[in-house]
């Protein structure tokens, strides 16, 4: 039912191929564009696939008796022309562009942006209304399973299948600001890629460049990490988790060359080492002057570096031969010779 690859954009999504790197802008602009801007030109620096942020509006999103999350948020909400300018900008940057919403009045306001794909906030545990209104779309969803029971993946799996949505990729996501690094559970990753046949991805909530690399290294199909352009904030937490101007480019770079890193399944001489094996590898020699026609007994060669001669693994196929051509000492054994 599910595909195991699918498309956003011209980005394969797939755990056969290189992780999709999302730069998670979040709320890191307060509400000044011209910090969005800054954070879609990181992700561009840095070589990222996908610029994300998150809409919503407060009022719709938290209860008005938890007083103080509706402070904390709201001073940090945009209006839809805000989402909507900072799509033109990344997309004119060459950069895909993704958005959370994280309510129903939200998303309807969303979904006239025409986005290529839907991300999912592991807040949506069990919100079947919401993913259904979504699920109309008919678009790509990336959801974080942030806060989820196995049990409750299958249930949203069957709910998804029911929907006829086939192109999904679940996050390994540990829902803490930041995540312990001993809570973070990465085998999961592989638990999920063996019950489920569709794309698994990580999202990232810790304070260490390690696990993303780890899950990297695991085949996930998607790496997301926040970004941001300022640490000790009051009252915000992503910050905590996030990558910044001094060191996205090389998270980046380094969850790119994980794969590169790992190759494939096959052990054989590298172009890389062709150079060395002239020199490094050992090669039949004579241990002394070797007349024609002469009977080649143990005794009469060995093994030395040498770029010429006779492989090691050959050495005893000559002993009992006769040699067709005399040899100096010390002078490379060429099969030619026999």
């Amino acid at each position: 039912m599910f595909k195991e690859k699918f498309y956003i954009g011209k980005k394969i999504v797939s755990n056969n191929s290189s992780p999709i790197i999302i730069a998670e802008g979040g709320v890191n602009h307060f509400g000044c564009f011209k910090k969005m801007k800054k954070l879609i030109d990181l992700a561009k620096k840095a070589g990222a696939d996908i610029f994300k942020t998150q809409f919503y509006l407060t009022s719709q999103m938290i209860s008005s008796l938890n007083q103080e999350w509706c402070n904390r948020m709201v001073s940090k909400e945009v209006d839809i022309n805000f989402i909507k300018e900072a799509k033109e900008y990344a997309e004119k940057k060459g950069l895909l562009f993704l958005c959370t919403p994280h309510d129903e009045l939200s998303f309807h306001k969303l979904k006239n942006l025409n986005l290529l794909a839907y991300k999912i906030g592991s807040g949506e545990k069990g919100n079947f209304k919401f993913l259904e209104m979504i699920c109309k779309e008919n678009k790509p969803l990336i959801i974080s399973t942030g806060m989820h029971s196995m049990s409750e993946i299958n249930n949203l799996l069957i709910f998804l299948k029911k929907q006829k949505i086939n192109k999904v990729a679940l996050l390994h996501c540990v829902s803490s600001y930041p995540t312990p690094l001993n809570d973070l559970n990465l085998i999961n990753i592989k638990n999920m890629m063996d019950e489920y046949n569709l794309p698994i991805g990580y999202s990232d909530h810790s304070d260490s460049f390690l696990p993303s690399y780890i899950a990297a290294s695991m085949g996930v199909c998607i790496v997301e990490k926040h970004i941001t352009l300022d640490y000790d904030i009051p009252d915000a937490q992503d910050w905590r988790v996030s990558a910044g101007p001094d060191d996205f480019v090389d998270f980046v770079k380094n969850v790119k060359n994980v794969r590169c890193v790992i190759g494939k399944k096959q052990k054989k001489l590298r172009v890389s080492e062709i150079k060395a094996s002239k020199w490094a590898l050992k090669r039949v020699v004579s241990s002394k002057d070797l007349k024609k026609n002469q009977i080649i007994n143990q005794s009469d060669i060995l093994l030395k570096r040498s770029e010429k001669g006779i492989e090691a693994k050959d050495f005893f196929k000559i002993i009992g031969k006769r040699i067709k051509k005399s040899v100096r000492k010390d002078f490379p054994v060429l099969k030619s010779y026999f």
